[in-house]
């Protein structure tokens, strides 16, 4: 199954890779908004759907949502130019607790907005956000190519996404789903709980206050390492195929979890998880740990 993943992603990271096109002609623009959310009050969320360029966010104690876009179009020639500007815009939409940023295209399936790279068009449109939000915003980012994701200082939830590109989160209060396909992904600072993935990158997470809740970081190819303060009381689950466990804590193993029996052929077949378990402290929260290729590090915040 992991192998499947693997080609799936290689593919598709080729077709996005691949259309890197030769482009005579480039032009800009600064694109400069202020939004406000239709609704009052927390539970506010801001969704950025990018396909080409970076996201940077930060955070105010203000009421307004603050957007500065640096778009950039590269074309073949003026005609690929003329169609880059027809085809490709961005849409903003305002909802009570929620303003959806999206930037739509060709590139984009009619079913739910996917993403389809289908040959070169001739040109390619880029959308650098730089973006300042009231503190208690949750927020979704997701980019593709061309850019980083960076966001600090929110109070709230955030579901990040990147495919060619690292991630940084910084003074995060909240929880969070963070996954990227060809990026390291760094976080500090941060009091919350949630999952981090990726396939091809470094994880390097600083707690701020020890996870209350299940925490999960995967990645395929590339180290770990996970901070922790002292005091910690959690249950470790650990996997790694290729190198090795660390850790700055005492604890004790745990049982070996058996996955439930399957009847075959009049036997029951049982499958261990070939995982490690480890109890740190009292135990409490589960901690998933997994990279086929990498070590892992339980360290101790300095």
């Amino acid at each position: 199954m992991k192998r499947i993943i693997i080609i799936i992603l290689v593919m598709f990271l080729a077709s996005v890779l691949g259309h890197t096109g030769n482009y005579k002609l480039t032009e800009t623009e600064d694109i400069i908004k202020k939004l406000d959310f239709l609704g009052a009050g927390p539970g506010n969320s801001l969704s950025i759907d990018n396909v080409f360029g970076s996201i940077h966010l930060d955070t105010h104690q203000g009421k307004h949502i603050e957007l500065v876009i640096k778009k950039t179009i590269r074309a073949r020639d003026k005609e690929a130019l003329i169609k880059a500007k027809k085809e490709v815009s961005l849409k903003i939409t305002p909802q009570k607790n929620l303003i959806d940023i999206l930037v739509d295209g060709p590139f984009r399936s009619k079913e739910g907005g996917h993403i389809q790279m289908k040959g070169d068009p001739g040109y390619r449109v880029l959308y650098d956000f730089r973006v300042s939000v009231p503190v208690n915003t949750s927020i979704i980012a997701k980019t593709i190519d061309n850019g980083d994701i960076s966001i600090k200082g929110i109070k709230g939830s955030c579901k990040l996404s990147n495919v060619t590109g690292p991630i940084e989160v910084n003074s995060l209060v909240g929880n969070f789903k963070v996954s990227a396909v060809k990026g390291d992904i760094r976080m500090n600072g941060i009091r919350g709980a949630g999952a981090v993935q990726t396939v091809s990158g470094q994880l390097d997470i600083q707690f701020l206050e020890n996870p209350a809740s299940l925490c999960v970081f995967k990645t395929l190819s590339g180290d770990m390492e996970i901070n922790f303060l002292e005091g910690l009381s959690a249950d470790f689950n650990l996997k790694n195929q290729f190198g090795d466990i660390f850790s700055d804590f005492t604890g004790k193993d745990l049982p070996v979890k058996i996955a439930p029996g399957k009847r075959k052929k009049g036997k029951f077949i049982y499958k261990s998880t070939q995982s490690r378990g480890i109890r740190i402290g009292k135990g409490g929260p589960e901690i998933k740990m997994e990279t086929l290729n990498g070590n892992i590090y339980i360290a101790k915040a300095k």
